[in-house]
């Protein structure tokens, strides 16, 4: 059974091989896990990739591709230079916190007739695992919000879609999909949500003030109890293509 990474990796390599392209970002790049498969697929491919949170990035340097600081003046001279034949983004479109503009940003890196290949979660409605997970995503937009922070939802492929208008071009590709996940991925998934939630309550509960725990306490008790009962179910899925236009 495939890994989640591979069976991404494979879907990518498909509009790369379909459209013979060689650049490749990956904008969301975490520990370069998915570039480092691509370039083990196709030693040819030209590499780089870009990590959205400032804590996820290493500072080790890779020999599969280049690695580019977000905050740093490569960054910057990447906006509007139309570099790469194709950007991907994988679980990255819901942690935008302004997804119109980061989408315009996006695109402004691709070159004309180039592509733009995101994967994200998809707001599941097709079991309830599938709806513990999506009501833990939005009780966490809500629960972030009110921090001061940011996390929306998981997206439906509806929604997803409409922000794709941000991008002057052409869809080439929405669906969702279900991901063959192994056995005790799931549960594993439920139980590191259910020591999240444990910790930020035990946290919250000496110090803060008892109008924000009327506030919080529901909310995170109903996503444990909710977990807890039904488990969460992460296989479900959303990949949109999108063409850049000249």
């Amino acid at each position: 059974m495939a890994d989640r990474m591979e069976t991404l990796c494979k879907r990518i390599l498909n509009v790369i091989n379909e459209h013979g392209l060689r650049s490749v970002c990956d904008y969301g790049c975490g520990d370069g896990e998915l570039l480092d498969y691509l370039k083990s697929e196709n030693p040819e491919l030209e590499l780089y990739g870009i990590e959205y949170f400032a804590k996820l990035k290493m500072e080790d340097e890779s020999d599969n591709y280049t690695r580019i600081d977000r905050d740093g003046d490569a960054f910057q001279e990447l906006v509007g230079s139309r570099k790469f034949d194709l950007v991907v983004s994988t679980h990255a479109l819901h942690h935008f916190q302004y997804p119109v503009k980061e989408l315009r940003m996006i695109a402004g890196m691709i070159r004309p007739g180039g592509f733009f290949d995101m994967f994200d979660h998809c707001f599941d409605r097709d079991s309830q695992p599938g709806y513990a997970r999506s009501l833990s995503s939005l009780i966490g937009e809500v629960t972030s919000a009110l921090r001061g922070m940011y996390h929306r939802h998981h997206y439906t492929l509806e929604e997803a879609s409409d922000l794709m208008l941000a991008i002057s071009g052409e869809v080439v590709l929405q669906e969702a999909f279900r991901l063959d996940v192994p056995e005790g991925i799931n549960e594993k998934s439920a139980q590191r949500n259910l020591d999240r939630i444990q910790r930020m309550m035990d946290k919250i509960k000496p110090k803060w003030p008892e109008f924000w725990l009327n506030i919080f306490i529901p909310l995170l008790e109903l996503d444990y109890k909710t977990i807890e009962t039904t488990g969460v179910d992460t296989a479900k899925m959303l990949n949109i293509v999108v063409r850049v236009d000249n």
